[in-house]
């Protein structure tokens, strides 16, 4: 059960894309470090999808060591795009009964040192999944768009307050926030065709 009261299998939430040190996955494992330690009586885990140097994943399974007992990091390793789709898809939505099934992300973990685009954040949103990510990507004002967060790498608080919100939110609001990021991706997805077919015309 969650420290709020209400019976919580997971605060579960997903990071998929390169492993590399400008995803900052390091101080993705530092918030959530702290923020498990604030909620001892909370199940807290991390679904880390992607592949990297074996050296690189090494550091990062190093720092999982010393982590607090109720945090779990998974490193899920490469998936092909139709098994990644699959495995954000909704619960309700899939026939799989596997025990690796996700319950239901919270939301896209993604502290980014820079990014140019970044299609992560939008097959995120795609899959009704908002996303937490740093300011250093195009991706802005999501809090606004009722999507997401993007914000400073400096402001620690306000990671933990987006935690804080996340687990906090009554499941009308889980549902409500997930509707948005599909209609914001889907108005994004139409609108760039739009652009993209005036600018071959």
């Amino acid at each position: 059960d969650s420290d709020f009261g209400q019976p919580v299998d997971c605060f579960c939430l997903v990071y998929f894309g390169r492993l590399s040190p400008e995803k900052n996955l390091e101080f993705a494992f530092e918030r959530l470090s702290d923020f498990a330690r604030g909620h001892p009586n909370l199940q807290v885990r991390y679904d880390v999808i992607g592949f990297g140097t074996d050296e690189y994943i090494a550091q990062l399974k190093t720092l999982v060591e010393k982590m607090p007992p109720n945090l779990r990091i998974d490193f899920i390793g490469q998936l092909s795009s139709a098994a990644l789709h699959f495995w954000l898809s909704e619960p309700s939505k899939s026939q799989d009964a596997s025990p690796r099934k996700r319950t239901s992300y919270k939301a896209m973990l993604m502290p980014s040192l820079t990014e140019n685009f970044s299609y992560t954040i939008l097959e995120s949103l795609q899959a009704g999944i908002p996303v937490l990510v740093s300011d250093q990507t195009p991706w802005r004002d999501l809090s606004a768009k009722g999507v997401g967060w993007d914000l400073s790498l400096e402001a620690l608080d306000s990671w933990r307050q987006a935690l804080e919100t996340l687990l906090r939110q009554s499941s009308i609001q889980e549902f409500d926030r997930q509707q948005s990021a599909l209609k914001f991706a889907k108005e994004w997805v139409v609108a760039y065709a739009s652009k993209a077919e005036k600018l071959f015309d």
